[in-house]
């Protein structure tokens, strides 16, 4: 397994798979061995589907075989490989599991390495009572076993747990033992890291000097060490330094030099590698920093820059510059408006015609509590208070920005954090829902949607199935939707006088139609969001069969390239997924404008076919015969619908 020390992925697979061809009959334990091996490979690649099922296959056999030692290994595995993936719930069950079997064999090491791991769940589900209990055993446990270098780890994340429940001075007396032993291990980069948070204990105690001189330290450290990659924490934190102080000349140095490593570790960190995908949450918070920094400074061109910069790391080859270009056909009264949720203040950046302006709101916890509050007031029965709800959220988002967005005939919002679960059409602002005063778009990049009439001439496809068959294991039973044929049949009438429609039958077409240029792709079936793998949101397009499950996943969307000018996603929750909050919403809808796509509409909510169908057929007969825009057909269906 050297090979995957050095990232050459592909060939440890190809060893692998050479090994356990020439494995004989009898030699069940080397073939485990070896599928074991193939499980790490496939996790490190983020191929965590495919390091499921090797961990799985070895599970099942070292129980059969009454391996309990392996069993405990084998549980442990499969627990990182959900933790991985942000599914806390089956992270923890595996955990546990291994920890009853460890206890059981007497594995001091081996509980160990599970209470840590336990403990890195919690933390991210913010319970932090049960981490510090995790960690106080494990602990324990490694100062019994002598075993440094599992104590310098634990004490790092026991500090930072103090450092989350604002116990700094019990953090920096972790942090100063974790330091000690990484310094005798001769661990750089860990020490690196360390230095960093303990700075943002000197800087929450408002110690500036101390915190000044371990920065300092760190960086001495990256640059002897050769590690420049991981520069970015550092320069981030004198920055804010900087800002305390006053020295903005300095802040804005150590904000670019940041933004420098971190643009090179993107790419350092990408390719086959998923962890190098997401932007992590201090990555992220670095951007959002400086661009809160040069909104203070006046500086809101370089503001929305920055911004920008992560927020369309996946399509930047699709985004333009908004510095003097108004949308297109030179409508003044089409308004962008992006928003930046950070605490305590957060900022709205208004473009309109040429002119950029940045617009202080509430803080971040005080917009995500009200829009997650108004999600329920419009999941929930009708007697549920929504207008009010609906109204308060209006007045932190929009309320300031009046003068501005009066008289718009159209915004296209770019949303942030929770703003991704609600739709703004149905904000309300004591007389009338805003969707009654304008049109309503949403974009990743910012940009303004080109003005799209409807089509005259190209080939359409339509994905239509009822979602009979056998239950699948993943994505349990479904009910036959009865309205599905109809919906197909009416909406091919809508396409038909004007482009070549066709039918997507399976998952055997999608490969044939994701090299065709269509332009319209509609989807009428089955929609499974999946917050926790957000990858495995799915279309049920097909009963299955021998080669295909009969799901179209996220995943598959993207690698295959499947898009059109427009994809209409008639099926339950297709806007929703996995929310993270630097890269936004990953689901089905990202996977399609990932893909290539123009433009998408899809749905927050869980609908009804007939409903859907309906709402769908109405809105494709509006903008062939209207003769308007996508956006202005769509406005007017829901117009339709909200009168209905």
């Amino acid at each position: 397994m050297l090979l995957t020390s050095v990232s050459e992925y592909d060939s440890a697979l190809s060893h692998l798979d050479d090994a356990l061809r020439g494995c004989g009959a009898g030699d069940d334990g080397l073939k485990m061995f070896i599928v074991a091996n193939r499980g790490i490979v496939h996790r490190h690649l983020g191929q965590y589907d495919e390091a499921l099922r090797c961990y799985m296959t070895v599970l099942e056999t070292d129980r059969m075989r009454e391996r309990w030692g392996d069993v405990a290994a084998d549980h442990l595995n499969i627990g990182n490989v959900f933790n991985e993936i942000g599914d806390t719930e089956r992270a923890s069950d595996h955990y546990r599991k291994a920890l009853e079997h460890f206890r059981l064999m007497g594995d001091s090491a081996g509980v160990v390495g599970v209470l840590a791991n336990m403990a890195t769940v919690w933390m991210s589900t913010g319970e932090w009572i049960k981490a510090e209990h995790a960690l106080r055993e494990a602990l324990d446990l490694a100062l019994m076993e002598g075993d440094q270098l599992s104590e310098s780890n634990i004490r790092l994340n026991l500090g930072i747990v103090f450092q989350q429940t604002a116990n700094h001075e019990e953090a920096l007396i972790q942090f100063g033992r974790a330091g000690s032993l990484y310094a005798l291990q001769g661990r750089s980069l860990e020490s690196v890291e360390l230095l960093a948070v303990t700075a943002d204990s000197y800087l929450a105690l408002g110690n500036l000097l101390l915190a000044d001189s371990v920065l300092e330290a760190a960086r001495q450290l990256i640059d002897a060490k050769g590690l420049d990659y991981r520069g970015f924490g550092i320069h981030y934190r004198r920055a804010r330094l900087c800002e305390r102080t006053g020295e903005d000349s300095l802040a804005t140095f150590w904000y670019e030099r940041a933004m420098h490593e971190l643009e090179k570790g993107r790419i350092w960190t990408g390719g086959a590698d998923a962890a190098g995908y997401y932007l992590e949450e201090d990555r992220g918070q670095t951007y959002r920093d400086y661009a809160a920094f040069l909104i203070r400074k006046d500086r809101p061109h370089e503001a929305l820059q920055i911004y920008r910069q992560f927020k369309n790391r996946q399509f930047r080859e699709r985004t333009t510059s908004w510095r003097n270009a108004p949308v297109p056909g030179g409508d003044s009264t089409v308004v962008r408006l992006a928003f930046m949720l950070t605490d305590p203040v957060s900022y709205v950046f208004v473009h309109r015609d040429t002119i950029l302006r940045t617009v202080p709101i509430a803080g971040r916890a005080a917009i995500e509590s009200e829009a997650m509050a108004l999600r329920s007031a419009l999941a929930g029965p009708a007697s549920l208070p929504w207008a009010s709800a609906s109204k308060r959220l209006y007045d932190l988002l929009l309320g300031d920005l009046q003068p501005m967005v009066r008289s718009a005939a159209a915004l296209v919002i770019v949303p942030d954090g929770a703003l991704h679960f609600i739709p703004f059409e149905a904000l309300w602002d004591g007389r009338s829902f805003l969707v009654e005063r304008c049109e309503v778009v949403y974009s990743v990049t910012g940009d303004a949607p080109a003005s799209s009439r409807f089509p005259t001439s190209g080939r359409a496809a339509i994905i239509a199935f009822d979602g009979s068959g056998p239950v699948n294991r993943e994505y349990g039973p479904m009910v036959p939707l009865a309205y599905v044929q109809t919906e197909r049949d009416s909406v091919a009438a809508c396409l038909r006088p004007l482009l070549e429609v066709v039918s997507i039958d399976g998952e055997g077409d999608v490969r044939a139609a994701a090299r065709d240029s269509l332009r319209i792709i509609h989807v009428a079936a089955h929609g499974l969001a999946n917050p926790r793998r957000p990858g495995r949101s799915a279309l049920r397009i097909a009963p299955a069969d021998g080669a295909h499950d009969g799901f179209l996943t996220a995943d598959e969307v993207e690698a295959e390239g499947l898009h059109a000018d427009l994809v209409v996603l008639s099926a339950c929750e297709t806007s929703l997924g996995r929310l993270l909050r630097n890269e936004g919403m990953l689901g089905l809808t990202r996977a399609f404008l990932a893909a290539g796509s123009g433009q998408v509409v899809s749905t927050l909510w869980r609908v009804s076919d007939e409903g859907a169908g309906r709402f769908c057929s109405t809105f494709y007969r509006t903008w062939r015969e209207a003769g308007g825009t996508l956006a202005s057909a769509l406005r007017i269906t829901k117009l339709a619908m909200l009168k209905s």
